[in-house]
């Protein structure tokens, strides 16, 4: 796996979650009256970390395996960071209440991730 995309990928992760646990007050932005403005940041948060970690696996010379899988082990472990965050943001009491927001915009940020991934690496893998 190529140490540089690795490396990144880690302080990403670890960048989402400093983000994930810092406390915010209640009305904090609110967009459209509904969505809260740290649901925008997962979103832009899952983009990142869906790109990032499909590259890495994409350019790791040893696993064919893991190369051909790399999209969709990429969403399943988007898919268990959103869970672990939202747990965490809720046990913490980082936030005063759950939002399903959050979850939403999670996956929202994931399934556009991939989707370009894609669109600007078509050529290439």
């Amino acid at each position: 796996m190529n140490i540089r995309i690795f490396f990144l990928g880690l302080v990403w992760i670890g960048a989402m979650f400093f983000l994930f646990l810092t406390p915010v007050k209640d009305n904090d932005n609110v967009f459209f009256e509904c969505i809260p403005a740290r649901s925008i940041v997962h979103f832009a948060l899952f983009l990142g970390f869906v790109n990032i970690w499909i590259i890495a696996c994409k350019k790791q010379a040893k696993s064919e395996l893991l190369r051909r899988k790399a999209v969709a082990l990429t969403f399943l472990a988007a898919v268990i960071l959103t869970l672990l965050s939202e747990t965490m943001i809720y046990l913490t009491a980082v936030s005063a209440s759950f939002s399903y927001w959050n979850l939403v915009f999670d996956l929202i940020g994931s399934c556009l991730g991939i989707l370009t991934f894609r669109i600007l690496y078509r050529s290439y893998y």
